[in-house]
C-alpha cells in the first residue's frame, strides 16, 4: 500500500539526482529531524552519489528547497543495532571495558565494567491521520 505526501524536493544536478526531505515524528520537546532521501537519475548512478554527497552543504540546500513535490512510498519499517564498543574503544574509552573501571559515581557496585554497548535504531513509515509520517526511535542498551 503507497500513501501520498507532499514533501520538500530538489534537483541535484551535480550529482544526477533527486532529493526529497521527510520529516520525523518528533515530541515538541526534542525539535524538528528530517530524512534526505537521494534517489538518482540514473539506474547506475549510485556510485556518483556515493562519491560526491559528502560535498553537498545541507544548509545551502535546505534554503534551495523551493519546489513541494507529491511522491507515493510504502509502508516500511528498518531496523538496526550497532555494537559501539570498538568505536568506543578506537576513541579511547577503555578502561570502562575492564575491571579496572571506576562508576563509582553512578553504582555502589565493585568490579563493576560495561560488556556489551548497542545503539539501535528502528525507522517506521506509516500512515497516521491521512498524513505521512517517520518515526525514529533510538535507545541505547548497556
Amino acid at each position: 500500500m503507497t500513501q501520498t505526501v507532499k514533501v520538500n524536493y530538489n534537483e541535484l544536478k551535480d550529482l544526477d539526482a533527486k532529493i526529497v526531505e521527510l520529516p520525523y515524528e518528533m515530541p515538541k520537546e526534542a525539535g524538528q529531524m528530517s530524512m534526505f532521501v537521494t534517489v538518482p537519475n540514473k539506474i547506475d548512478g549510485l556510485k556518483k552519489i556515493e562519491e560526491n554527497i559528502s560535498k553537498l552543504n545541507l544548509q545551502t540546500l535546505y534554503n534551495t528547497f523551493t519546489q513541494k513535490a507529491t511522491i507515493a512510498l510504502p509502508k516500511f519499517k528498518i531496523q538496526t543495532k550497532i555494537d559501539l564498543k570498538n568505536y568506543l574503544m578506537k576513541m579511547g574509552v577503555n578502561e570502562a571495558f575492564t575491571n579496572a573501571a571506576d562508576f563509582t559515581g553512578i553504582s555502589k557496585k565493585i568490579n563493576l565494567s560495561i560488556v556489551k554497548f548497542y545503539k539501535r535504531h528502528s525507522l517506521k513509515l506509516m500512515k497516521k491521520e491521512q498524513k505521512q509520517l517517520l518515526q525514529l526511535e533510538c535507545f541505547n542498551l548497556i
